[in-house]
């Protein structure tokens, strides 16, 4: 059996070929994050350590590398009217958690439509895959002014594989944008053509991750998850920020802020990590990218948050162009608020202190303007941030 498999291993093509095998028994995820491969009983260890075994056997180039996967899948139904049995979708969740062997976890995969290619040593059919204990259907009668619903959860793990030497790959398509990015990482150093192909991957998986929820927003009106973009986390943003900066190549840098930076999550904490890709490279190359990105996906950041982001990149900075055309940006976004807004911002000293310290006649005549035109009685705190500076 070992040598079928390992032929089979050595047929499995580059960039295309994965499998899963589905596991047999029930696992908790305690028990996978704890023990990882070491807790597979029964036949899940025999099949198991089959493929470990044949994997060794076979071409260094043609090695698997193996995941352990939580397929999940939670939808909620809701009587369709007076017809009987007809119901409609009212919200859907499906996931999938991620971890090694070891039992490390790698977060959630993020929400894509994925199609894996299941290995059936038992000859299941389709509907065996799901059954109980793996899933199970609940209905609910008449609840006061709500009608009947009906709930199906269906949750199995699987051993998933894919050519090693592909894994950034396969780990950007099948988990999380964060744990490709964080697996190209580690093997630095990463060179220009190498970023280029899997930001081109991630800018294609964020543009299918939109029109995935886009749909859902349709299916699903009252689901209020999928109303935002994807975003992303701090810790991707700031790995991506080092690849680039080692990478030492402005155009990636460019798309970086065209396609990536309008959806991190916190942009307040990679501030430093703009500010050192700001100072490595060509102002006259990035800048415009920068500027011209759509900063904010997120409801939370709106233009004070945009502002005062923009503030803490203009304090990491030595004065020269970039930040003069930054700190013009930050006012650009203080002169569109509203003045009471404006004046509330734990934000308006620094905005006086860089703007009087820092910018040129032409920024500070814009933001003087602002308060002139602004109710004598709103102003009193800027009039007594301005008299402040001028004493020091």
């Amino acid at each position: 059996m070992g040598g079928e498999l390992a032929e089979a291993i050595e047929t499995m093509t580059s960039g295309h070929d994965s499998f899963a095998l589905l596991l047999a028994h029930e696992y908790t995820d305690r028990s996978i994050a704890g023990f990882g491969s070491r807790a597979l009983k029964g036949v899940d260890r025999e099949r198991f350590l089959a493929l470990e075994e044949a994997n060794r056997s076979v071409a260094a180039e043609k090695k698997l590398q193996f995941h352990i996967a939580k397929l999940h899948y939670h939808v909620n139904f809701y009587h369709f009217g007076s017809i009987l049995g007809r119901y409609g979708v009212e919200c859907r969740e499906e996931k999938v958690a991620w971890y090694t062997l070891g039992g490390e976890s790698l977060g959630l995969g993020d929400e894509v439509k994925l199609k894996f290619n299941f290995l059936n040593p038992a000859m299941e059919t389709q509907s065996q895959f799901w059954q109980k204990p793996y899933g199970s259907s609940d209905s609910n009668g008449y609840l006061g002014n709500e009608g009947p619903e009906k709930d199906s959860v269906y949750s199995r793990f699987a051993i998933v594989a894919w050519p090693a030497v592909d894994n950034v790959e396969f780990t950007m398509k099948f988990a999380s944008l964060g744990t490709a990015f964080e697996t190209l990482r580690v093997q630095r150093p990463v060179d220009t053509a190498t970023l280029l192909k899997f930001m081109d991957l991630a800018i294609t998986k964020l543009a299918d991750i939109d029109n995935l929820l886009a749909e859902r927003r349709k299916l699903d009106v009252w689901n209020g998850s999928y109303k935002f973009p994807p975003l992303i986390s701090t810790a991707t943003c700031q790995v991506l920020c080092q690849l680039l900066q080692e990478c030492g190549n402005s155009t990636l840098v460019s798309v970086f802020f065209s396609n990536f930076f309008s959806r991190v999550k916190e942009k307040h904490a990679v501030v430093l990590d703009i500010a050192k890709l700001v100072r490595k490279f060509a102002w006259g190359v990035i800048g415009k990218a920068l500027l011209e990105a759509p900063i904010c996906v997120d409801w939370n950041q709106d233009d004070i948050y945009v502002m005062q982001t923009t503030l803490a990149v203009v304090r990491a900075l030595e004065r020269g162009q970039a930040q003069q055309d930054l700190l013009s940006f930050a006012v650009g976004k203080a002169e569109s608020l509203p003045d009471d807004r404006l004046i509330s911002s734990r934000s308006l000293e620094e905005l006086w202190r860089l703007v009087l310290s820092d910018s040129d006649d032409g920024i500070l005549s814009t933001l003087s303007r602002k308060f002139e035109r602004m109710n004598p009685r709103l102003s009193a705190p800027a009039v007594e941030i301005f008299s402040r500076y001028l004493k020091r």
